[in-house]
């Protein structure tokens, strides 16, 4: 990774050409307003703007900013950075890792080749709404109070505090998973959260270059031993930078009662690399903790009139792995190219589909991974699936599908070629 790249980015002026006051807006009709500057938010703003439409992004705050997040992004999070031309210089900014270490309830551990890239939220937040910037929409930071969909569809937004009316013919709310302005619209349809994280970043000098994520029973703060009710993970960021956190999945509370920060400090002390990084290191960021809406559940994606919801707003988070970038910005594109086609035909009653397109493009996908939660969550099972994928090929394959959500095509060559190394190993000399 870049370091210096990535400083530099960060460091660069927050001016007006890419960030404006919401009160410095001019007085007009946008074709299309986005609530929230996230992944899913600027994914879907980049998308309409590159086809030409009058784009609005808006967000409360000013980047870049920090985000409660593992940061990870797996094969579907690249392949839409791809889409958007930004996959290379995500890559160059990142942190590129080819391995992850899952660790089971019992101790277990599989390693399982993959590709994915890790990267500080501050820097792919920034990166990403730049970018909607430079394909035509219009970026501006400010309070959205409320949303008011009109009579004839369109939607209208108060800004705070100057109080000033923001309206556009369409609008999308990716405020993630802030659910305040979807509830206040009678959205949200379950407003306890489905799970919570916390995380730290850690600078160390000492070298750790994987990826773990550990059920590891004797490393998490649990008093059911037959049961997996959180995981935790380590992985780097680059330039001795380090993301440590814990999560748990399953309704949003510990069936413990433990707090998250007892868990965090439970996972450091008995598992050897975190506490190897913390002791020789320092807090970057202190432990900070969120909630995670996960599952496609929780918050309807469309509102009345011409309004649709994306991210994890309406819980994109994936269940059982709490992955969420890739799944947040592919219900943004899914939104995008209906609302681009919606405004390109004159006939808006297209959105009215949304829910639809998103029922045949993940729905599947949603089922699949709630039900492999609730079988991992099991302590037989987690124990009999990670000794099987410690011996099968395919077992592994079946969870780096899961835990990497698919392959991008460099995965999949890389995979190619350490399987025919492996091959050849096995094969025998010919006397």
């Amino acid at each position: 990774m870049n370091a210096e790249s990535q400083r530099a980015f960060l460091s660069t002026p927050a001016d007006e050409k890419w960030q404006r006051p919401a009160a410095s807006l001019p007085d007009e009709v946008w074709d299309v307003l986005v609530v929230g500057a996230g992944p899913a938010g600027s994914t879907a703003a980049i998308h309409l703007a590159s086809r030409g439409h009058r784009v609005l992004l808006i967000d409360e705050e000013r980047f870049p900013r920090e985000k409660v997040c593992g940061g990870a992004l797996t094969a579907n999070a690249l392949r839409c950075l791809d889409r958007v031309g930004l996959a290379g210089t995500v890559r160059g900014l990142g942190c590129e890792l080819g391995a992850l270490s899952l660790i089971g309830r019992s101790g277990v551990e599989v390693r399982l080749d993959g590709d994915f890239v890790t990267l500080d939220r501050r820097v792919l937040d920034a990166l990403l709404a730049r970018h909607a910037v430079a394909s035509g929409a219009v970026f501006a930071q400010g309070q959205i109070e409320n949303v008011r969909v009109e009579p004839d569809g369109s939607v209208t937004c108060a800004v705070s505090p100057s109080g000033a009316l923001l309206r556009a013919r369409v609008g999308i709310l990716a405020t993630g998973a802030r659910v305040r302005l979807a509830r206040d619209l009678g959205l949200v349809t379950r407003g306890r959260p489905s799970g919570l994280a916390m995380r730290c970043i850690v600078q160390s000098s000492r070298h750790f270059e994987r990826h773990v994520i550990c059920c590891d029973a004797s490393a998490l703060l649990s008093a059911r031993q037959s049961r997996v009710l959180g995981f935790a993970w380590l992985f780097p960021l680059g330039h001795d930078l380090y993301n440590i956190g814990c999560g748990h999945l399953h309704g949003g509370s510990d069936a413990d009662g433990a707090t998250l920060r007892e868990c965090l400090d439970h996972f450091v002390e008995r598992f050897g690399p975190a506490r190897e990084l913390v002791e020789d290191g320092a807090f970057v960021s202190p432990p900070r903790s969120g909630v995670l809406r996960s599952g496609l559940r929780g918050t309807r994606p469309i509102g009345n009139g011409n309004l649709l919801l994306v991210g994890e707003t309406i819980g994109s988070t994936l269940p059982f792995t709490g992955a969420g970038i890739g799944t947040a910005m592919e219900t943004a594109e899914i939104a995008a190219a209906l609302i681009g086609n919606a405004l390109e035909s004159g006939n808006l009653s297209l959105l009215r589909r949304y829910p639809a397109r998103l029922e045949r493009r993940l729905r599947v996908r949603y089922a699949g991974y709630r039900c492999v939660e609730a079988l991992f969550a099991n302590g037989v099972f987690n124990d009999a699936a990670m000794r099987l994928a410690r011996v099968s090929r395919i077992a592994r394959r079946v969870l780096v599908h899961l835990v990497m959500t698919g392959r991008t095509e460099r995965g999949r060559h890389a995979r190619r070629r350490r399987d025919a190394e492996a091959d050849s190993r096995r094969r025998p000399t010919a006397r």
